[in-house]
């Protein structure tokens, strides 16, 4: 019985011991690409708020496999929010009600577009080397302005919140990589 716990006291620490290694490691990779203020997140779930009537409208959809109403996976969509610089870049597909629809809605395009400059926007390092990331920006299309919240993990997975001033809101859960251009062979 000794053995076993003296055995199992060994493999309990070394596995800490090197999980504490990759987190600083990872760490140090989100540390930088925060600073550079260039990285990308691409969405892999959608959270939306189900309600009765968005239930039986998601539910009618043909969703990809292990998806509901509630955890809509992202498999082949272009999901994603990029940062570069002082420009913020976002196109996720959007899953819930619209409250309130303008003169520029259509069928073809109802995700969530923005790109610009963002406003009121705030970075803070929080404990547990995680980041958190607030800011406002205005839609490409209409007069719709989105307030987002990210937090970013150490290792490189994301959770974003989004609310809106024209649907209901909507979470979604991603990762994060370095933004690199492709580049043109030539």
């Amino acid at each position: 019985m000794r053995v076993f716990l003296l055995f199992f006291s060994i493999v309990l620490m070394s596995c800490s011991s090197s999980r504490q290694s990759v987190d600083a490691t990872q760490s140090g990779n989100l540390d930088d690409l925060i600073a550079k203020k260039e990285f990308r997140i691409d969405a892999t779930q959608a959270f939306p708020i189900v309600t009765t009537s968005s239930n039986a409208v998601i539910s009618a959809l043909t969703l990809p496999n292990g998806s509901n109403a509630g955890n809509i996976r992202l498999v082949g969509q272009t999901a994603y929010i990029k940062m570069e610089n002082d420009i913020i870049e976002g196109h996720l597909p959007y899953y819930g009600e619209r409250r309130l629809v303008t003169s520029t809605f259509n069928n073809s395009n109802n995700g969530i577009r923005f790109k610009g400059t963002p406003e009121k926007l705030t970075i803070t390092k929080k404990t547990k080397n995680r980041y958190k990331i607030n800011f406002n920006i205005g839609s490409d299309l209409d007069t719709e302005t989105f307030q987002v919240s990210m937090t970013l993990f150490p290792n490189n997975n994301c959770s974003i919140s989004i609310n809106s001033t024209h649907r209901t809101s909507i979470s979604y859960s991603g990762v994060i990589s370095e933004d690199k251009e492709e580049e043109v062979l030539k």
